[in-house]
């Protein structure tokens, strides 16, 4: 992919020659090459009660060894002020040095029982086998809300009185979510004068017709323009086929 960015050339030449120029300059993406020790959360969501994973991929040629059963694994916390506090790690720790082969996978569970809600990063250090001195690092992002979610995103900034609001809703989970309508049984509130969310009738017709929303699938949808300035919220509900109710939110104003 190539990046557009704005450049300012000031060439002093001997002689008492000045030119200067000032132009568009292409820079070419430059391809990163993988790490050595790949990490991936995987879902990008959690809600309470829901198993972590983490898959952790060898792409070197050589062995990778870790002190212990966790492959090394550091658990942080993002804090209010937006600094990351390391916090006890949650899982059994056994000090017995563990490896990973070219090539192989290696799939580490978090126990979440003492996670709160929030941000995390997570990192596994290791070195190579070869060696025992070539550090390498791997790591990691995930949140855990109050329930199992999916990802909506509200297109665009500020909104007005009598826009559109459009909404990307993808779904982020490794399940299929199955809702009651092609709303996403979409309900609607607005917040009160004593801070309170108060329901209003959905802005759109329910055509109850059952839906289902793939695992990676992304759903575009259009909301008619509101009549009153504040801020709302809208609350969507499905279940995926395991049974897990999922919930997915978004807050926005109309000024």
């Amino acid at each position: 992919m190539k990046r557009v960015v704005p450049a300012i050339v000031f060439v002093a030449l001997l002689g008492g020659m000045l030119f200067l120029g000032m132009g568009m300059l292409e820079t070419e993406a430059v391809p990163q090459e993988p790490s050595i020790l790949d990490v991936r959360s995987s879902m990008r969501r959690y809600g309470r009660q829901e198993s972590i994973v983490t898959i952790l991929a060898n792409n070197s040629d050589s062995f990778l060894v870790f002190p212990d059963n966790q492959y090394g694994l550091k658990i942080y916390q993002r804090q209010e002020d937006g600094m990351w506090q390391e916090i006890i790690n949650p899982n059994y720790v056994s000090a017995r040095i563990h490896t990973i082969e070219p090539g192989d996978v290696k799939e580490v569970r978090i126990n979440y029982d003492n996670l709160e809600v929030g941000e995390y990063r997570v990192v596994f250090e290791g070195w190579l086998r070869e060696d025992y001195t070539t550090f390498v690092k791997g790591e990691t992002r995930f949140q855990i809300f109050p329930h199992p979610t999916f990802q909506i995103d509200v297109l665009g900034n500020s909104f007005k009185v009598n826009d559109h609001i459009e909404l990307s809703v993808t779904n982020d989970r490794l399940n299929s979510i199955l809702f009651n309508d092609s709303t996403l049984s979409m309900e609607l509130f607005i917040l009160n004068e004593d801070g309170k969310w108060m329901k209003l009738p959905s802005p759109l017709y329910n055509d109850k017709v059952p839906f289902t929303l793939e695992s990676g699938q992304n759903y575009q949808l259009k909301i008619p323009p509101f009549r009153a300035r504040g801020e709302y919220k809208l609350l969507f509900k499905g279940q995926e086929e395991n049974g897990v109710e999922v919930k997915g939110e978004v807050i926005f104003k109309i000024e």
